[in-house]
C-alpha cells in the first residue's frame, strides 16, 4: 500500500508534462487511486488525506463536464474517460464514507457511480459498484434490495468472466445473511468464496471470506439450532480460527480496518467462549486464559480504531463490556 503512494509520487515527477495535457483527469485518476491506498491503510491523517484528495477530484471533475467539451478542446475519448474517473473517485469515495460509518453519503456516492459507470458502459466496475452499494443498503436496512444488488453484481461478474470478483460478490451475500440472521446459508456463500480465493491466490479475498465465516459460525453459535455447549465451542473455535488467519492476513498487506474487524471477531468468539463455560463449565477449557485473550484482542481494536473509525471503537468497547459481564458469571 505505501508502495502505491510512493508510485502516484513518481509518476508526477516523472510524467509531468503528460499529466499537464489533461490536468484535472490525469491528476484525479492518480489522487483516486492514492485515496484508495490510504484509505486501506487507515487513521485519522490517511483518512482524512483521502476525504481531501477525492473531494477535490470529484469537484474538479464535475465543474470540468459541466462545461461545453468545445470550450476546452476535449475530444470523445477524453470526455469517456473523465466520465470513467468520476465513477471511480465516487466509488472510492462511497468506500471511504462506509469506513467512516456514513451509510447516506456512501450510498449517495455509489449511485452517482453507478449511473457513470452505465454512461461509459465499463459492466466490470458497475458490477463492483453493485455489490458494494448493495452491502451499504443492507447495512442500513434495505436488504432487499441490498441483495438484489449484489445478485445483479454476481451475475453480471459471472457473464464477464474474473473470478476474484465473483467471490467478492458470493461473500457480500454472506454478509447480508449474517445481517439477517441466516448464518448457515452466510456459511455456505462464504466457504465457497473462500476456496474459490484460495485457488486464485487472492490474499485480500481470502481475509474478507475468513472475516465472514469467522462470524457466521460466532453467531450460529447461540442459536436455538445449536443447543450442545460442546457444538457451541466447536464453532466458536473455529471462528476464532478463521478471525486469527484473517488477522495475518491484514497484517500482512496492511489494511488497517479489517485489521479492526478481524481483532474484533477474534475478541468476540472468545468472549461467547467464556460465556458457554461459565453455564456449562469444563475441564478441556481455560475460561481464565480465554477471558484474557478476549479482552486482549479487543483492547487492541479500540486502541486501533481511534476516533477516525468511532463506530469500531465503540464496537470493541461494548464487547469488552459484555466479556467482563460473562466473566464475572463464572
Amino acid at each position: 500500500l505505501q508502495a502505491a503512494l510512493t508510485e502516484g509520487e513518481h509518476l508526477r515527477r516523472t510524467m509531468s508534462d503528460i499529466i499537464a495535457m489533461y490536468p484535472v483527469v490525469n491528476e484525479g485518476i492518480l489522487n483516486a487511486w492514492e485515496a484508495s491506498a490510504l484509505i486501506y491503510l487507515g487513521g485519522e491523517e490517511n483518512l482524512k488525506m483521502a476525504r481531501d484528495k477525492l473531494t477535490l477530484t470529484i469537484g474538479g471533475l464535475h465543474d470540468l463536464l459541466r462545461k461545453d467539451p468545445q470550450d476546452h478542446g476535449m475530444q470523445d475519448i477524453e470526455l469517456w474517460r473523465s466520465r470513467a474517473v468520476l465513477a471511480f473517485a465516487h466509488r472510492i469515495r462511497g468506500y471511504l464514507f462506509w469506513v467512516l460509518g456514513l451509510l447516506q453519503d456512501s450510498a449517495k456516492d455509489y449511485r452517482q457511480a453507478a449511473a457513470l459507470w452505465r454512461r461509459v458502459n465499463l459492466k466490470i466496475e458497475m458490477a463492483t459498484t453493485l455489490k458494494d452499494m448493495g452491502f451499504v443498503l443492507s447495512e442500513a436496512g434495505e436488504s432487499v434490495t441490498g441483495r438484489n444488488l449484489v445478485k445483479d453484481a454476481l451475475a453480471l461478474q459471472r457473464e464477464l468472466g474474473p473470478r476474484s470478483p465473483v467471490g467478492l460478490s458470493l461473500n457480500t451475500l454472506a454478509k447480508i445473511d449474517i445481517h439477517e440472521g441466516a448464518y448457515e446459508s452466510a456459511i455456505v456463500f462464504s466457504e465457497k468464496a473462500l476456496v474459490l480465493f484460495r485457488a486464485l491466490g487472492d490474499q485480500r479475498g481470502i481475509g474478507l471470506a475468513l472475516l465472514a465465516l469467522a462470524e457466521a459460525k460466532r453467531r450460529a453459535s447461540g442459536t436455538e439450532k445449536v443447543p450442545a455447549p460442546e457444538n457451541k465451542v466447536e464453532l466458536l473455535r473455529a471462528g476464532r480460527d478463521h478471525a486469527q488467519e484473517a488477522l495475518e492476513v491484514f497484517q500482512n498487506i496492511g489494511e488497517k480496518m479489517r485489521q479492526i474487524e478481524a481483532l474484533i471477531e477474534c475478541g468476540c468468539a472468545c468472549r461467547d467462549w467464556v460465556h458457554v463455560r461459565s453455564v456449562a463449565p469444563s475441564f478441556r477449557d481455560d475460561v481464565e486464559r480465554l477471558a484474557q485473550e478476549a479482552a486482549e484482542m479487543l483492547a487492541r481494536a479500540a486502541e486501533m480504531a481511534t476516533d477516525s473509525m468511532i463506530y469500531k471503537k465503540v464496537d470493541a468497547l461494548v464487547n469488552l463490556a459484555w466479556l467482563r459481564f460473562y466473566a464475572a458469571q463464572d
